[in-house]
């Protein structure tokens, strides 16, 4: 499979899908996070779950990266352009990319090839990756920020979640892993959980996004504990460019604003 994905990355069959991050107080779709599918033939072939950790084991992950994060650049340089300006897209970065310090180097690479607007692409990185060397890895966001990243601390909840650790850490979101979200209204220690994560948040002026959004009524529970960015299938799956352009085009001024002004009691 390692052979194989390092022909389909110079064959450019690995494609991004974008899923739609909407702003409930604003009702309107903020942007989105770009996942990386691997397409031949028109079909999906391997899935995330196994080509990732071939890419990881092999080395090909710090191209794998470089590649997702060059065509997102590319493409909020076309959106730029166009009557799609403004849009943000996260980034998911790897915990090998991050630690063997690479990430820098790639990043400056990337951005000297594409013109893009500061904070209009997010770096999403898994919460483990800061807890062997805080100091060591506050000192990489600082850099990575003054590039002009936004920084957003991936399944955050699933591990060492300390205030004092988020407290060090230059970022913009932290965004509460969707296996909380899945058993919000049924699992106590769910919803307790959820809702530290929402207060820890605020206490440190950080956006909270919940991911894995499904239903109306995990998204009621997440409303009412004062969460306003949310991503999931209840708004929108990943999709091919194509698709998603649509879909923004046809949804970006119809969320429901009416609904969610009343919930939020805004006007």
């Amino acid at each position: 499979m390692a052979s194989n994905l390092r022909q389909a990355l110079l064959k450019k069959e690995l494609q991004l899908y974008f899923q739609p991050k909407v702003d409930l107080k604003k009702s309107e779709i903020m942007g989105s996070e770009c996942l990386v599918r691997w397409i031949k033939d028109g079909k999906l072939y391997k899935s995330p779950g196994e080509f990732i950790p071939v890419a990881e084991t092999s080395g090909l992950i710090l191209d794998l990266d470089k590649y997702v994060l060059s065509e997102a650049c590319r493409q909020i340089e076309i959106w730029e352009s166009s009557n799609m300006n403004g849009q943000k897209i996260s980034v998911n970065i790897s915990g090998v990319h991050f630690k063997q310090k690479r990430i820098i180097d790639t990043s400056k690479s990337v951005l000297n090839r594409f013109k893009i607007p500061k904070g209009s692409v997010e770096l999403e990185i898994t919460e483990g990756i800061f807890l062997e060397d805080i100091e060591e890895a506050a000192d990489t966001l600082i850099e990575l920020k003054a590039l002009g990243f936004g920084i957003s601390i991936d399944d955050f909840g699933t591990g060492y979640s300390s205030f004092k650790y988020l407290s060090r850490l230059p970022i913009n979101r932290i965004k509460i892993d969707k296996s909380f979200i899945e058993n919000i209204g049924n699992i106590e220690n769910d919803i307790a959980i959820t809702k530290m994560i929402i207060s820890m948040g605020k206490l440190l002026n950080l956006n909270v996004i919940a991911e894995g959004v499904e239903t109306k009524e995990q998204l009621n529970l997440l409303i009412e504990n004062g969460c306003t960015e949310v991503q999931g299938y209840y708004f929108g799956k990943p999709m091919p460019l194509k698709e998603y352009e649509k879909f923004y085009r046809i949804n970006k001024d119809k969320i429901d604003v009416l609904y969610f002004q009343k919930l939020f009691k805004i006007g």
